[in-house]
C-alpha cells in the first residue's frame, strides 16, 4: 500500500488526513506468493524433523493474515478499537493516539483516515527519564 497526505472538506473547513491505497493487483500477488510458500511449507512437512513445527499450518496461518490486509475495513475496524482501548493519561490526552477513520471514505482498498503527527516509539522512549521507576510508570500508562 501507499499512504498519501492530503486534505478533505469536513464540515465546510478543509482538514489534513491521510489516504491509504492499496497497489492496484495485490490479491495477485499474495496469492502467488501464497501458492509458492504453500509449495515450501509442503515439502518442508515431508521433513521428520521439521513436521512438529507444521509448516502447512504455518503457511496457511500467515496466508490468512494477509489476505485480511487487502481489506482495508478490518484495518479501520482495528482503529476504531485501538481508540476505545487506550485511555487517557494523567492529563485527559491519551499517551498513544491513533488516527481515526473517516468512514464515509472508507473502502476495500482505500482507508481514509485523520492525519497524525507522531514521532518513532525509540525518540519517545529516550525523552523518558532515566529513572528506571518512572519509566515503567510510563510504559505501563500507555
Amino acid at each position: 500500500a501507499q499512504v498519501h497526505k492530503g486534505a478533505l472538506l469536513v464540515d465546510g473547513a478543509w482538514t489534513p488526513v491521510a489516504v491509504k491505497v492499496l497497489h492496484p493487483n495485490v490479491d495477485r500477488y499474495i496469492h502467488a506468493d501464497a501458492a509458492l510458500l504453500e509449495v515450501v511449507a509442503d515439502g518442508l512437512q515431508a521433513l521428520p524433523r521439521v513436521r512438529w513445527l507444521n509448516p502447512g499450518g504455518m503457511a496457511r496461518e500467515f496466508t490468512k493474515m494477509l489476505e485480511r490486509q487487502l481489506d482495508l475495513h478490518e484495518e479501520a475496524s482495528n482503529l476504531d478499537r485501538f481508540r476505545a482501548n487506550f485511555d487517557p493519561g494523567r492529563d485527559g490526552e491519551p499517551l498513544v493516539v491513533f488516527p481515526a477513520p473517516m468512514w464515509p471514505w472508507v473502502s476495500e482498498a482505500v482507508l481514509v483516515e485523520s492525519f497524525v503527527e507522531g514521532q518513532p516509539m525509540l525518540q519517545w522512549a529516550a525523552k523518558l527519564p532515566q529513572d528506571a521507576k518512572v519509566r515503567q510508570e510510563e510504559c505501563n500508562a500507555g
